[in-house]
């Protein structure tokens, strides 16, 4: 080929320029390549086989195709890929530890994000007990306290986790940060509305001071007079329920030797920033360890109780190391109201959201209240002695107040708890909690817990404002319901659970059969090449034979 010189180059591109004319020298050049190019790639190609890659291979001392044993060579390193996939899918949890992987809290990654301010809301209906007749109880005209159950009054939780630190390289610790709004067009009734409950300072002020001498309890009874404190007081729903200030109690609490909050009310606890701190485990190292708790505030175990009753081996609740969800073993989450870890038991496989994903359903064990007597094991919760069965006290986190919960209206408990009132409906049966998780990741998707709480009557000689009642007698005041509504939740929640429902159990049921069948295909394939070559081979040694036998 003749190339042009700079002399050419210039007289064209000086007649037509370099890019001017309708056939300039670039475009020319231009089209030759793209027309020449099947045909120079096919010389490239040909050029390669014949000088880079031979026709004939020669193995051992014997003679082969160079395309037959690369083709063969493909086939077995297919064969390896595949039955290497086949045993990590059908013999190995690979590919499930792949998945789990993804929900290991690593700072930074989707799953930590989502853990440290969670997309979904939880919901608390509360439910308040209006005492009508307390005048008429008091005077000796009726001989039960009648109970009115108002509400319930709705509040929505956001939850966001603070403080967050790493003190090793498989622990998170933090603190939880908490928020309630109320939802009036899910409530039944305003916060405005007036509810007459137990005094809980005046009844708390009388369990301390009943182990105190006659004069100091004389004392704390004028104290009371003075203020014009009774055993019932008549206020809001709103603050009774979110907080409010009490003037016996902003008197008392500088005499008191322990810290207590500066408001009083059924929500305060759970508002603002816990006292406390959590450190987990992150599953980084061990999933079997993920989520669960290995310090409360700073603590290995409890203090409140004795023995295995103070045990913190439990999670929050929303997070449960998977592979013991899956194998339906018992759970326990943590609930510092109340004193302790809550047991959790399987009850049933379940779907939700219009049946489209599996959940196993766990619930409270039908005896998680129930006295020494009928469960030995709830012995060590006996700080003194132990209660009726039906309640759990939860004095001893409850700044000395004599608190008890049990299940609303006082379900399955003893009957002597319900003889001083009417209004209560404690033969229902809709009273039960539960709480729905995914089997593959052991999220909680949703759930309804039921707690009610109660305050114990403790009389003390001298101290008149509660002469109206028995001595032990246990009021109860309010039940909530937390409710985590699989209806409600977030879009990316939703998303990460489809994933985990449907999306990995699909690309593991392809892996599985697609590695198991591309081996056996390979493996077939593979054996039929081989007669084949063996025959090729023999077929060649016969030729080859009797060429010599004929030239003999």
């Amino acid at each position: 080929m003749m190339y042009p010189n700079d002399e050419t180059l210039r007289a064209v591109d000086s007649e037509n320029g370099l890019f001017g004319g309708k056939h300039s020298y670039l475009e020319r050049n231009c089209n030759q390549i793209f027309m020449r190019g099947p045909a120079l790639t096919k010389e490239i190609l040909e050029k390669v086989q014949e000088e880079i890659v031979p026709k004939k291979t020669y193995i051992f001392g014997h003679e082969y195709n160079t395309k037959r044993i690369l083709f063969i060579s493909g086939l077995a390193v297919l064969f390896l890929i595949s039955l290497t996939g086949a045993v990590l899918t059908w013999f190995t949890n690979a590919f499930d530890d792949l998945v789990l992987s993804q929900v290991v809290l690593k700072n930074n990654s989707k799953a930590f994000d989502m853990w440290k301010k969670p997309p979904v809301r939880l919901r608390y209906n509360v439910h308040l007990f209006n005492y009508t007749n307390v005048d008429d109880y008091r005077d000796g005209i009726v001989e039960k306290l009648h109970l009115e159950e108002i509400g319930p009054y709705v509040y929505e939780e956001v939850l966001e986790r603070i403080n967050i630190s790493f003190p090793t390289e498989d622990t998170i610790s933090y603190r939880e940060y908490r928020t309630l709004s109320f939802k009036p067009n899910l409530s039944k009734g305003n916060q405005d509305d007036k509810v007459i409950v137990p005094n809980v300072p005046v009844l708390a002020g009388s369990a301390y001071t009943k182990s105190q001498n006659y004069f100091n309890r004389l004392a704390f009874s004028g104290i009371l007079s003075g203020m014009d404190e009774e055993a019932f007081s008549k206020i809001s729903a709103g603050s009774f329920i979110m907080g409010y200030e009490d003037r016996f109690y902003s008197l008392a609490k500088n005499f008191l030797p322990f810290d207590t909050p500066e408001e009083l009310g059924i929500m305060v606890k759970k508002l603002g920033q816990s006292p406390y701190s959590i450190t987990i485990n992150s599953g980084k190292n061990d999933m079997n360890k993920f989520a669960q708790i290995e310090k409360f505030d700073g603590k290995e175990q409890l203090d409140y109780f004795s023995g295995d009753c103070n045990s913190i081996q439990s999670t929050d609740g929303a997070l449960n190391p998977p592979k013991r969800v899956r194998a339906k073993q018992p759970l326990y989450y943590m609930f510092p109201e109340g004193c302790r870890r809550m047991p959790l038991v399987f009850n049933k496989e379940t779907t939700i959201r219009n049946g489209t994903i599996p959940v196993y359903q766990y619930t409270y064990p039908e005896d998680i209240y129930d006295s020494a007597d009928e469960k030995p094991e709830n012995r060590c919760y006996c700080s003194n002695q132990c209660p009726l069965k039906g309640v759990f006290n939860i004095t001893g986190c409850s700044f000395g107040c004599p608190t008890f919960i049990s299940h609303p209206h006082f379900h399955r408990a003893d009957a002597r708890l319900v003889k001083h009132f009417t209004g209560l409906h404690p033969e229902r049966t809709t009273y039960k909690s539960y709480f729905n998780y995914h089997p593959t990741i052991g999220f909680l998707i949703s759930a309804r817990n039921l707690i009610q709480l109660n305050v114990q009557v403790q009389k003390a000689g001298a101290v008149s404002q509660v002469d109206m009642f028995d001595d032990g007698m246990i009021l109860p005041f309010a039940w909530l319901e937390g409710v985590l509504d699989e209806k409600t939740l977030p879009q990316e929640l939703i998303d990460t659970i489809n994933l985990a429902t449907f999306i990995a159990p699909t690309v593991n049921l392809i892996l599985k059969y697609g590695c198991l069948l591309t081996a056996i295909i390979t493996f077939i394939f593979l054996i039929l090449f081989n007669r084949k070559e063996k025959r090729t081979l023999s077929q060649n040694l016969i030729r080859t034979h009797q060429g010599y036998s004929i030239s003999s």
